[in-house]
């Protein structure tokens, strides 16, 4: 069941900007992993680059320091996000215009030669529109690169509470991308994390952003049955308990 609420998702992640920094690993890495292979797949210099959900800034700082580019426009939901665009501003001594709100809403710049994101497009309630959203606003031959989560993403928390973002798979997203864009580039893995304890889990997810999908708390009664129940089905050899992650990448052409 999907529970998202883009008010309550936007409060959360105003509130954990910070806390979202230090925790969220398997994100920065996949920003990584999103820039280089961009580089790989193109090597050519831009006009106007738009970045979907700048978040912390971990894209956006690998955007400058890696693409060459005319004009670089950033949006998120969060308008804590904007201190950290002030910020790289300040640093690089560029002007990056900030669009606060909903990616699903507001309007786009226009004749774009690239649409960045990094793990934002699982938030969104209807990827298809967006998808269709980012056609009108590239240029001919304009990139559309992102990363994303897939459908085995969280699979511990599914399996107990039956709460999750319904997370597409690789070829779903595939399918939906093809009448608009030639697929470059695609790739997906899985990555386990460890924890001593299943509230460690809980923290990890709230530190990052992800509880934005629920707005009602565990009951003391039912806290204690997913610790217990998170203890027995998920704890490995180690005698940790796990929790997966399941990134994917994929860098689209405009037909």
């Amino acid at each position: 069941m999907n529970l998202i609420d883009k008010n309550f998702v936007k409060v959360q992640f105003n509130k954990g900007l910070e806390s979202y920094a230090n925790e969220a690993s398997v994100q920065e890495y996949m920003a990584q992993k999103l820039m280089d292979e961009l580089c790989v797949a193109c090597d050519r210099p831009f006009g106007h680059i738009f970045e979907v959900g700048s978040g912390t800034g971990f894209l956006t700082y690998r955007i400058i320091e890696k693409l060459q580019f005319d004009n670089l426009t950033v949006n998120d939901i969060a308008k804590t996000s904007k201190q950290k665009v002030q910020e790289l501003e300040k640093v690089y001594k560029m002007t990056i215009p900030f669009i606060e709100g909903d990616a699903e809403d507001v309007d786009f710049p226009h004749q774009l030669d690239a649409v960045i994101s990094g793990s934002t497009i699982q938030w969104f309630k209807n990827i298809p529109a967006f998808f269709n959203k980012v056609a009108h606003s590239l240029q001919p031959n304009g990139l559309l690169a992102f990363s994303t989560f897939g459908c085995h993403n969280y699979k511990e928390i599914k399996a107990l509470t039956g709460v999750g973002l319904d997370y597409l798979c690789m070829s779903e997203i595939c399918t939906l991308l093809r009448p608009k864009y030639t697929i470059l580039f695609s790739q997906e893995w899985t990555e386990v994390k460890e924890f001593s304890h299943p509230l460690e889990v809980l923290r990890h997810m709230k530190h990052t952003g992800v509880n934005g999908v629920r707005k009602t708390p565990l009951g003391i009664m039912k806290l204690n049955d997913f610790i217990r129940n998170y203890g027995l089905l998920f704890t490995n050899q180690d005698q940790k308990v796990t929790l997966t992650y399941h990134p994917m990448i994929i860098i689209a052409k405009k037909k």
